[in-house]
């Protein structure tokens, strides 16, 4: 490699080459030399000035960008084209730079191959922001390749009108716009159709599961290229990856709300900076339950009919316990009662190894282990309810903890319709469920009756699901004319969400574009004071 001297913020400009090929880069010193580097993949159709408008916002960054082979400055080589072959670019490019951790943001393809290098070199991987990322189902990919062919007459041209009216909600008025057209209309054919294949046909949720780098997936709220509902659904079952929707904007997300797009990946890194809470390896998550809780819900109902038994468990506001409409009052706040039966409510069954991990992490296992035989039997008396017959209620052997399946949970619940809510299609009953789920949710305080690590997470995944189905409602309601309700809903849930920015942001877009500036200049204040 070539290394060349500049001040601080200046370019430089060379290429840097990987076995036959030359791949042209840029670096952006930034304005400390200690600075983190973010690293910017483009996607197919573009090159390493896709992200030219997000830059100024990463100014206490280094940044390098290159032209993946075959595009832009690049050399195309003789090599077959597969991921393999651009994750292995990309970790020469690095190693080129003697990086030893980076944050990646890659867009589509560059997505792609950003989420497979976490996998093959996780310690490179700070941190992972991946941009209108494909998802379909394996079954779909030949009707998808029937469709692709049509649209690009069997791969010979690339559909560049087509394209530009879903890809972008930009118009004529924007330069970008022209970029984008540029982008296309000197596309390479073969490498269009090539990248196209790899980017349609790859599951990235064998990926998404491997890799351990907290991820943060973006998608374009017009998005119809990349249908998002699989993707979102797999990302609930993920701790460690969280989806978020980008008002107006589509596919190119990049160009469309590049301001917006840039806050939102800054706040993803800082805020997870500054997050401590460990990520346990067997950590469950909201579609952890909702599975199971659909396929034994017949059998439970049948049980309970047979049985006349029910635990109710209240967890989404108050704590609150009753067997067969009896309440359990006292006890809980000892021998950390509570903490051990929430974890059963959403564990089942769980060896005791596991309930001392989750629990107690920096306890030895030993000592957490007699701990918890004691703390047992303390559970155990606190759930003999005077004329009930709950022997088997909680069975505790020499290497698993069982709560009967008796139980009734609020938040189990609120779990399935915030699931149910997120994969409906049809857009007069998402609104129905939307709305009907937001009315549950009226206070910062949900989901707070304990706060392990676990329970904690999977409070915050819940959270941002629900932040995303606020964001898509008040943004249809907006639409359809009923911009007074849609504002209403967004001063509420402002709030209610730990003051979300993008709830904030659209709250005062939305006075911007109604001309009330009073109110505008308000929630502009407020929104500062909350980042002061």
């Amino acid at each position: 490699m070539k290394y060349y001297i500049c001040s601080r913020g200046k370019l430089i400009l060379p290429y840097i080459k990987h076995q036959n090929i030359h791949l042209y880069y840029q670096y952006i010193e930034g304005y400390e030399p200690t600075s983190n580097t973010v690293i910017f993949l483009h996607t197919n159709i573009s090159d390493h000035t896709l992200y030219d408008d997000l830059y100024s916002y990463f100014y206490d960054y280094h940044i390098l960008v290159f032209d993946l082979r075959g595009f832009g400055k690049s050399d195309l080589g003789n090599d077959m084209l597969s991921i393999d072959l651009y994750v292995e670019d990309l970790h020469y490019m690095i190693d080129s730079f003697q990086l030893t951790s980076v944050y990646i943001v890659g867009m589509g393809f560059g997505g792609l191959t950003a989420l497979k290098f976490s996998t093959v070199y996780p310690d490179y991987v700070i941190r992972l922001v991946i941009l209108s990322l494909p998802c379909f189902p394996q079954e779909s990919y030949s009707q998808l390749k029937q469709q692709r062919d049509q649209l690009t007459v069997n791969g010979t041209r690339i559909p560049v009108e087509d394209l530009l009216q879903i890809v972008t909600v930009l118009t004529g008025e924007y330069e970008r716009y022209y970029r984008l057209q540029k982008w296309m209309t000197e596309m390479n054919t073969f490498v269009y159709r090539k990248i196209m294949e790899l980017t349609l046909y790859t599951d990235p949720v064998v990926y998404m599961r491997q890799t351990k780098a907290p991820t943060l997936i973006l998608a374009g709220e017009h998005d119809i290229l990349f249908p998002q509902e699989l993707l979102i659904y797999h990302s609930i079952q993920l701790p460690h990856v969280h989806h978020t929707v980008v008002p107006n904007a589509s596919t190119f997300l990049v160009l469309d709300q590049p301001e917006m797009t840039a806050k939102l990946i800054r706040n993803f890194f800082t805020a997870l900076d500054k997050r401590k809470r460990p990520l346990l390896q067997y950590k469950r998550n909201i579609s952890d339950y909702v599975p199971s809780y659909e396929e034994t819900m017949k059998h439970k109902k049948a049980t309970r009919a047979k049985e006349n038994q029910i635990l109710e468990v209240n967890i989404v506001y108050s704590f609150r316990v009753r067997f067969n409409g009896k309440e359990i009052l006292h006890g809980w706040n000892k021998r950390h009662a509570k903490r051990i039966f929430v974890y059963l409510v959403f564990h089942p069954t769980s060896p005791r190894e596991e309930i001392c991990a989750s629990l107690w992490p920096d306890t030895p296992l030993d000592n957490a282990l007699r701990n918890l035989r004691v703390y047992l039997t303390h559970l155990r008396r606190l759930l003999q309810v005077e004329g009930e017959k709950i022997d088997h209620l909680l069975v505790i052997d020499k290497k698993e903890i069982t709560l009967a399946d008796c139980v009734d949970c609020d938040a189990i619940h609120l779990m399935h319709e915030v699931k149910d809510a997120v994969n409906e299609s049809n857009k007069l009953l998402k609104q129905r469920r939307v709305k009907n789920l937001l009315s549950k949710i009226t206070d910062p305080g949900f989901l707070t009756a304990v706060y392990d690590d676990w329970f904690l997470n999977l409070r915050q995944d819940i959270e941002e699901r629900l932040i995303e189905l606020t964001i898509w409602l008040v943004r249809e309601m907006f639409e359809q004319g009923q911009a007074e309700d849609a504002i209403d809903i967004l001063k509420q849930y402002v709030q209610v969400f730990d003051h979300n920015e993008s709830l904030y942001d659209m709250l005062i877009n939305f006075y911007k574009i109604t001309a009330n500036d009073a109110e505008m200049k308000y929630w502009m204040t407020e929104k500062d004071k909350q980042w002061e």
